[in-house]
């Protein structure tokens, strides 16, 4: 095989590979809010509810932090949000204007402090917008880049079938074509 078809084969492999990631938390017009839930000593707080308050629309949205007290609100329009973190036997923390950008997740964490189910902080100051814990890049294709997936989509599918039907001619896998398989 040539050097040249060989490198378009491993193109068509990136492509494939890259047009199949999709980001599950946001849409490419929402963002999310996520974080971890604390005591004071560094204790995850399990089963903590947040609630997150739309300040456009006034809307609410909830979500249960889980053992660990991880906690995520996803598929949120950019905008403006109220956060309200409470748990049994701990003080009801606020965090207001809390911005939510496209594609971006916003991180509330909350150290909850011992408390009256009746006592809350509030605390004013917008956390910050700095993603530590996700690294990606957000964009969409061409129409002509669409185009070329399809044509090197297709031309995988027509290795896999050609190597199907003709086994004895095909007698090892190359290793770009072993590492993906396309339905057919």
């Amino acid at each position: 095989m040539s050097a040249g078809k060989n490198i378009a084969l491993l193109l068509a492999l990136a492509c494939l590979l890259l047009a199949g990631r999709t980001t599950p938390a946001q849409s490419p017009t929402t963002g999310r809010i996520a974080g971890t839930v604390k005591d004071k000593r560094g204790t995850s707080i399990a089963a903590a509810e947040i609630t997150v308050v739309s300040r456009a629309k006034r809307e609410e949205r909830k979500a249960i932090a889980d053992r660990t007290g991880d906690y995520a609100v996803l598929l949120l329009p950019p905008g403006s949000y109220q956060v309200i973190i409470a748990a049994g036997g701990f003080k009801q923390t606020v965090f207001e204007d809390v911005q939510v950008n496209i594609t971006q997740t916003t991180v509330v964490n909350a150290d909850l402090e011992v408390g009256d189910l009746k006592e809350s902080v509030t605390i004013s100051t917008a956390p910050s917008l700095i993603q530590k814990d996700v690294h990606s890049v957000a964009g969409s294709l061409t129409r002509a880049q669409s185009q070329n997936c399809r044509w090197r989509r297709a031309t995988l599918r027509r290795f896999w079938h050609y190597r199907q039907v003709h086994p004895s001619l095909c007698l090892t896998t190359p290793r770009w074509a072993a590492t993906h398989r396309t339905s057919q």
